[in-house]
């Protein structure tokens, strides 16, 4: 669903966006779960009327459950909805972590 939004009129996208944060609840498997809010973050990027701050929590917990590498793949989204002060913040902190979260 994350995946149609671009796709989709204005009006649209932000429903669509939560109904796919609402399905992936129903997702058992921490990485895909991970994967999945990693795609509706990146899609709420896109639409300036979704709550970003929302989605990419979410993914940013689900993806630490999962492990480092799954952390550094949804970065790249969760870095959209930050304000560039915050973004060098993210990347120095991620650089510190790597000393005891290899």
């Amino acid at each position: 669903l994350a995946g149609l939004a671009p796709y989709l009129p204005a009006e649209d996208r932000s429903p669509v966006i939560a109904l796919a944060a609402a399905a992936v609840t129903a997702i058992d498997d921490p990485e895909r779960r991970a994967d999945a809010l990693t795609a509706i973050t990146t899609a709420a990027s896109e639409d300036p009327t979704a709550d970003g701050r929302r989605y990419w929590r979410a993914a940013l917990a689900a993806s630490a459950r999962v492990g480092r590498p799954s952390v550094e793949a949804t970065l790249p989204a969760v870095l959209l909805h930050l304000p560039p002060c915050a973004v060098v913040w993210a990347v120095e902190s991620t650089v510190r972590v790597q000393r005891w979260w290899p």
